[in-house]
């Protein structure tokens, strides 16, 4: 797909592929985490190490199929900049070599228009493995566009992303050097930095990845609109549980005031 070098916008597929909604049961594949997994030689590829990451923690976590892309008008400039740096077409030749080397396991989708992406999940083989202690996130890009219910590029020349990537770094800076963390409590399993809180009352456990303390900011249709903040791994806790969250060992407050804003 060619593209302008002043706008860049994402692949968008065609009326029989899939919506968020319908592929909520598939987590979308992501590269923005790393870390060092003694299953992979040292001479193995970073986007190999990335993925069979994404495939333990999804394993660790939630068990979802992760969904990839092995269409090339996929993986633009803008997708890259969204999901991390090593988010290309060599993704697909990745994910192969892995299946191969027997620490995968996908299903290939038929071509489009057959409505849905391929998918990949954890071999039996990692089931054992455990979740790596130090893993270094990245959010990527921090201020994103959609549109239609998609991630869309927008143009490269534009002075507010810029002012809006500045105002948001010190807070990711703040909280990077800030210590967020959820006490040992009753139906709360740990594993390295993974949180699972078991919810009996729904489908399944929520789970959260305390690596993820960065945030980034969406905005909807254009630059003006939107913009809620996203990517904090308290954001995903259940309100009864945020509200048991520590800050700097500091328990949190909540106060609520009624009739606050004058008419």
């Amino acid at each position: 797909m060619k593209t302008s070098p002043e706008y860049v916008q994402t692949y968008q597929p065609g009326p029989g592929a899939v919506d968020a909604e319908e592929q909520e049961r598939d987590k979308p594949l992501c590269l923005r985490a790393c870390a060092v997994l003694p299953l992979l030689g040292a001479d193995a590829a970073e986007i190999e190490r990335r993925i069979l990451l994404a495939a333990v923690l999804e394993a660790k976590g939630e068990g979802r199929k992760i969904s990839y892309s092995r269409n090339s008008n996929h993986y633009t400039p803008w997708m890259r900049r969204y999901k991390g740096g090593r988010y290309t077409y060599s993704v697909v030749s990745a994910v192969d070599g892995l299946v191969r080397q027997g620490l995968l396991e996908h299903t290939i989708a038929s071509p489009w228009p057959c409505g849905r992406q391929s998918t990949l999940w954890a071999a039996p083989s990692l089931l054992a493995l455990a979740v790596p202690e130090n893993i270094e996130y990245d959010p990527a890009e921090t201020i994103r566009l959609r549109k239609g219910g998609r991630l869309v590029g927008y143009p490269r020349n534009m002075e507010k992303p810029a002012s809006l990537r500045k105002s948001l770094r010190p807070i990711n800076e703040a909280l990077a050097a800030t210590s967020i963390e959820l006490p040992q409590l009753p139906g709360v399993t740990y594993r390295g930095p993974l949180i699972e809180i078991a919810r009996p009352e729904k489908k399944g456990p929520v789970v959260v990845n305390t690596s993820h303390d960065q945030l980034y900011r969406v905005f909807n249709e254009d630059l003006s609109h939107g913009g809620r903040f996203y990517g904090g791994w308290w954001l995903g806790l259940p309100g009864e549980y945020r509200l048991m969250l520590l800050i700097d060992g500091d328990p949190v407050v909540e106060i609520d005031y009624t009739a606050l804003h004058g008419n």
